[in-house]
């Protein structure tokens, strides 16, 4: 689901939804007002077709409305959604808009060029006390096609991050590396189609974004991503990094996943990667597959999850293979939850290539039991 939100003094929100999780990263173009009288605020939002994906002769859509008043620590849904079904998800829990007719998704053509330049005076280097001038300048562009109303084509060539939000600062504590939201707009658009956590995403995800570009700057990078009218869901990508364009890190992603009934889902992902060798570093290459599931059974009150995985990565003449298995049961709604898990990851597993992994060889057991208070006035 897309969520849209808007505070009485007109800051907005949005986010993507699935299942109990949100994705505040995605950032969509829409309009919102508010008003505020003696009686309280209304708001009224816009938002264009432009922003959502549909396809065309869908006259039935699912539709929720929250009101958050944190003075009272009071939350209010239009559909009702009880506390005890919250751990399971909203999203299947909506009420219905019917009776859309007529109603086309837009076409959707982007494109934003940047240029810069620049120059500088200084003292020569070679005649002292004599002037030397220097001129530089750069030029990309990030491009978005639709292809349909339910794919989207994203390219980019030498993309430009003045625009871009900067991350935080952070005090690292740890023993594990801190791990930041994705913000580049090229990556954000249907970034949510390629996640595949290991361990239930405390251990890990085949497919870390914020990898591409750290080493090296991008040179260029494509991502297709949609979803086709039966709930499948699909999205490739890849992108080449490298100093004064001149390649030698690669990366690319594919990711599909089929919707069940319910929130039931079964789905699989690949990555692959290859440095090239350096007078200082040899050549590496990797590749990592997953499967991965979630199905709900007993009116969706219970959840069995997985991910099996597996990793081979060569470096020089250093070569590693290795393997997870992750598998959940948990009740996911009602006031108790027991729960059960199982991690096996051996110890040459590795994904921090493309992905993120916090730490190899384990066998863990584990199972737990928890109950919501109860508070009554």
């Amino acid at each position: 689901a897309y969520a849209f939100g808007v505070t009485a003094a007109g800051v907005q929100f949005d986010a993507l939804l699935e299942g109990d999780d949100d994705d505040e990263s995605w950032d969509a173009v829409w309009e919102s007002s508010v008003r505020v009288g003696p009686d309280g605020w209304t708001a009224e939002l816009r938002i264009p077709y432009s922003q959502l994906r549909f396809a065309e002769g869908q006259d039935t859509w699912g539709i929720n409305f929250q009101r958050v008043m944190p003075a009272r620590g009071e939350e209010v849904y239009w559909a009702p959604v009880t506390r005890a079904e919250l751990q399971a998800g909203i999203v299947q829990l909506f009420g219905r808009l019917n009776g859309l007719s007529g109603i086309k998704p837009s076409p959707v053509l982007q494109a934003t060029p940047y240029t810069l330049a620049g120059g500088s005076r200084r003292e020569s280097d070679v005649v002292p006390g004599t002037g030397s001038a220097g001129f530089d300048g750069d030029v990309g562009v990030d491009v978005k096609v639709g292809l349909a109303s339910n794919a989207v084509l994203d390219l980019t060539v030498n993309p430009d991050f003045g625009q871009v939000e900067a991350d935080p600062a952070e005090l690292n504590l740890g023993p594990f590396e801190l791990i930041f939201n994705e913000r580049r707009p090229y990556i954000v658009e249907g970034t949510q189609i390629f996640d595949l956590t290991v361990g239930g995403g405390r251990d890990g995800a085949l497919l870390y974004t914020r990898r591409i570009g750290a080493d090296a700057p991008i040179i260029a990078a494509t991502k297709l991503s949609g979803r086709t009218p039966a709930g499948l869901s699909y999205g490739g990508l890849a992108a080449a990094t490298g100093d004064n364009f001149d390649p030698n890190r690669f990366y690319a992603a594919s990711r599909v996943r089929q919707e069940l009934s319910g929130q039931s889902y079964v789905g699989a992902g690949l990555t692959a990667f290859s440095r090239l060798s350096t007078d200082t570093s040899p050549s590496v290459t990797s590749i990592a597959g997953a499967a991965d599931w979630d199905l709900r059974f007993a009116d969706e009150s219970w959840q069995f999850e997985g991910t099996a995985a597996g990793t081979a990565r060569s470096a020089g003449d250093d070569s590693q293979v290795g393997g997870a298995l992750y598998v959940g049961l948990d009740k996911v709604s009602g006031y108790l939850t027991p729960g059960f898990g199982l991690r096996v990851f051996s110890e040459d597993f590795q994904l921090n290539d493309v992905g993120r992994f916090r730490r190899s060889d384990i066998f863990r057991l584990v199972g737990d039991f928890r109950g919501d208070s109860l508070q009554l006035a």
